[in-house]
């Protein structure tokens, strides 16, 4: 008889934090995509495991998560550790979680989490929901996804380099509101030291109208 595949649900942050800790174990490949305040609130007790998992199994750990400056302390040392951290914006970031080839996890709720930085699992509160798949096909497209944003996103090295030179990051953002594209044009115009537009005669008299 074959092992029926399963799904399953995880219900608050302990237990949620217990299941990747215990999992952590003995993985050999991980991969996580979590936001920047839980990473900084949940990281130490990993550390020791992360390093085995690396260093000691010759795995490899991949983590997505919103760089900032309150996460950097975070990110230099799960990247001493072993992992390879990237930066992805918080608003394309989509939680999840695999090990292995064996299961995936999938975050359907945005987590309620603890306001200081934990030591062990057992000290974690909040709220947290989670859907865990061990069929295969779950896993390898959740796989396929994280593998597709982990291409875009920004080595953690470089994203660090920005927020510590205080570094603007180079952004392409599409405005389709009017008001919208003729404040963004006025607040360039009056705080660039040169600019090149292209643009119809109405709209560059419309933005030196509203900067006289």
């Amino acid at each position: 008889m074959e092992n029926a595949t399963t799904t399953f649900i995880i219900r608050g942050r302990k237990r949620a934090l217990k299941e990747a800790y215990d999992r952590s174990l003995n993985v050999k490949y991980s991969y996580y995509c979590i936001t920047g305040d839980e990473l900084v609130k949940s990281y130490r007790p990993f550390i020791p495991l992360l390093y085995n998992q690396v260093f000691g199994r010759g795995g490899r750990s991949y983590i997505m998560t919103n760089i900032e400056k309150e996460t950097l302390v975070a990110v230099k040392d799960l990247t001493k550790a072993g992992a390879e951290v990237r930066h992805l914006d918080i608003s394309v970031l989509r939680r999840s979680v695999i090990y292995d080839e064996s299961v995936a996890y999938f975050s359907i709720t945005e987590p309620v989490i603890t306001k200081n930085a934990i030591e062990n699992v057992d000290q974690t509160e909040g709220e947290d929901l989670w859907v865990g798949s061990t069929e295969a096909s779950v896993v390898e497209s959740a796989k396929k996804h994280f593998l597709s944003d982990w291409k875009n996103a920004i080595p953690s090295v470089q994203k660090i380099q920005e927020i510590e030179e205080g570094r603007m990051p180079v952004k392409t953002r599409i405005l389709h509101n009017e008001g919208e594209i003729t404040k963004e044009l006025i607040r360039l115009n009056t705080t660039a030291s040169r600019l090149s537009i292209c643009s119809v005669f109405g709209g560059i008299f419309l933005i030196r109208t509203r900067k006289s």
